[in-house]
């Protein structure tokens, strides 16, 4: 029987499905039919109790119609944390339900409704991931000025659906208690990517990327060596792009500089795929089986400080993945079996590189003839290492161009030699500390405590560990136009880290200023404020240290908490439990669960919830 009092007119559709279903029933019927009873009552109960119809089902795929967006968008996000919450079978794991809304002006005809409207919303909801929201253009614009508490619409770009003559963008839905990274949507668009894009011109390096395109080529695994601020990450970046097009599953960046312990190695790498541990199987299995049948480029950046678990990693994958090529950029090759090694030098365009950055900061000055001789001095003087001419370069906005030959001949002819380092780390330390030299006091207090940060931080988070500054923001934006620090926007906030080699000449500055252990008990004390507060948290609530982009400084916190108070750090674990079963982190919470059980059992009385934690995540 049709349903009764369906709207016409302008309607919202909710579509969903199961992902996978096909593979759950043919691994157990039985806890198949379990599963799916539960998942239809919580679908159907929820889109009533939010004020929307059911009007046909299909298999496990419900198509669903509400007179407002809002209330759409609603059930849809009630809907996932529900499935996030329920315990499934454990031998299919947790189910992973694919959700797309549509607004359109639309009729019912006899109980069900057609035309273009309903086949958008089934093909976005095609391009989804299990535990993905994807929200259309239309939808997104009502619902701009009448989201949930707490949620907000993310921008994933211009989306192709089968049929559709042209790209439209597609909108996710981020809130608490529900996934928040996915891989790219399963759309008709070009090649997959997690690639940041770039906001500054890529200059020179044109024998280089062509002797790199013809190795990547050549083998499976190249690494780019080289010292810090030589460019290694920049020119990856833009060789991952200019590849991407071989790669039918596209390119993926795996930024390994945050990660402190080999533990996570495959963890970021299974973040950054936006992979969910299966069921009855580690987070490393999982990543394999992942890449097992996929063709795609996996750039590790970053590896040296973790340079044996890296390379065991990279063997089992080009073991098991015989597809998967991966490019690695290090200090110090892996010596993998199989690796060629590409070592990166001085870039032969410094006086060209130097100039790009010149006009971006000094727009309005001029460059003739008389000032080549002058660059080619300064670029000698930097040894054309590309982080140290862009140090340099931002200081035009405040000198001339002799004033800064000037000044950088000064510093660096002052600076001690150490003739145990080679020519290029002495000259860009010398380049940095120049830098610090020319900041404020509050600059230099600034850029130190941000080296206790893992992955960077927002304004929030610096001004916790550096109350003596009053306008951390301010002072954080002073240091980016500085080109000390980068920054981009998360969420609405900005968010800023410095480039690895500048955060450790800040962490050695902090040392010397005996402000260390001060600063990463503030540190610390920060985050886990907010990790303790999760359970109560109101809706409201700022996202500034949840899921996602502050893992790196949860963990570093709860190491920190875990030398120093062993009691709290059992509480942490208690309050991230839910964290890390909505991200799939499921080795991760057995880790650290397995690390506070290991206390003294006496006067530990979180003992007996540790416990029924690890029973909880054991099955």
């Amino acid at each position: 029987m049709a349903p009764e009092g369906l709207p016409s007119g302008t309607v919202t559709f909710l579509f969903t499905d199961i992902e996978g279903s096909t593979a759950l029933w043919e691994r157990d019927p039985a806890a198949m039919r379990e599963a799916l009873a539960a998942h239809d009552e919580l679908i159907r109960s929820t889109i009533a109790r939010s004020g929307g119809t059911v009007f046909k089902s299909i298999g496990d795929a419900f198509c669903s119609v509400f007179r407002d967006p809002e209330d759409a968008l609603s059930a849809a996000i009630t809907a996932q944390r529900d499935l996030g919450k329920r315990s499934w079978p454990v031998q299919l794991g947790p189910i992973a339900v694919r959700m797309g809304i549509h607004t359109a002006v639309c009729a019912e005809v006899d109980g069900d409704y057609y035309g273009p409207p309903v086949n958008r919303v089934a093909r976005l909801m095609s391009t989804a991931y299990g535990g993905q929201i994807l929200v259309s253009e239309a939808a997104a614009g009502l619902l701009r000025d009448a989201l949930p508490a707490a949620v907000t619409l993310r921008n994933i770009g211009l989306i192709r659906l089968k049929g559709l003559n042209r790209p439209e963008p597609a909108f996710q839905a981020v809130g608490r208690g529900i996934r928040k990274n996915f891989p790219a949507p399963r759309s008709l668009n070009s090649r997959p990517s997690n690639l940041p894009t770039q906001i500054s011109t890529f200059v020179g390096r044109t024998a280089e990327l062509q002797k790199l395109d013809e190795l990547l080529a050549r083998g499976r695994l190249l690494t780019i060596v080289g010292p810090g601020g030589i460019g290694k990450t920049r020119l990856t970046l833009q060789l991952g792009a200019s590849v991407a097009e071989r790669f039918v599953d596209g390119c993926w960046l795996i930024d390994l500089a945050p990660v402190r312990r080999a533990d996570f190695i495959a963890q970021a790498a299974a973040d950054a795929l936006g992979l969910h541990e299966r069921a009855a199987a580690n987070v490393e299995s999982t990543l394999l089986e992942h890449l097992a049948d996929r063709t795609l480029l996996l750039i590790l950046d970053n590896v040296e400080h973790l340079i044996g678990g890296v390379a065991r990693l990279v063997k089992a994958i080009l073991s098991h993945c015989p597809t998967i090529t991966i490019l690695a950029t290090s200090r110090e090759p892996m010596h993998v079996l199989g690796e060629q090694i590409f070592r990166l030098g001085a870039l032969s365009e410094g006086k060209a590189l130097f100039l790009e950055r010149a006009r971006q900061v000094a727009p309005t000055a001029t460059f003739d003839e008389a000032a080549d001789a002058t660059l080619a001095t300064l670029c000698a003087r930097l040894e054309n290492i590309p982080l140290a001419i862009e140090l340099a370069c931002a200081r035009l906005s405040t000198m001339t161009l002799k004033g800064l030959e000037r000044r950088l001949k000064s510093a660096l002819s002052l600076s001690s030699k150490d003739s145990t380092e080679s020519s290029r780390h002495r000259t860009l330390r010398d380049t940095i500390a120049w830098s610090y030299e020319l900041l404020s006091p509050d600059e230099r207090a600034v850029l130190r405590a941000l080296s206790v940060f893992n992955g960077g931080c927002t304004a929030t988070a610096i001004a916790a560990v550096t109350p003596q500054v009053d306008d951390a923001g301010e002072i954080a934006d002073s240091l980016v136009d500085k080109s000390l620090l980068l920054a981009e926007e998360r969420e609405g906030d900005a968010y800023y880290r410095p480039l690895e080699i500048v955060s450790e000449y800040a962490r050695n500055e902090l040392r010397n200023a005996r402000e260390e252990t001060k600063a990463e008990a503030a540190h610390a004390g920060f985050y886990a404020s907010i990790i303790l507060q999760l359970p109560e948290a109101k809706p409201t609530r700022p996202k500034t240290v949840l899921l996602d982009d502050e893992i790196p400084n949860v963990r570093l916190m709860l190491e920190w908490e875990f030398e120093h108070d062993r009691s709290t750090a059992s509480r942490l674990v208690q309050a991230l439990a839910a964290t890390w079963r909505t991200r799939g982190t499921i080795s991760e919470a057995r880790s650290w669960i397995g690390r506070a059980l290991d206390f003294p059992e006496e006067g530990l009385s979180e003992r007996p919830r540790l416990l029924c934690l690890a029973a909880s995540f054991a099955t």
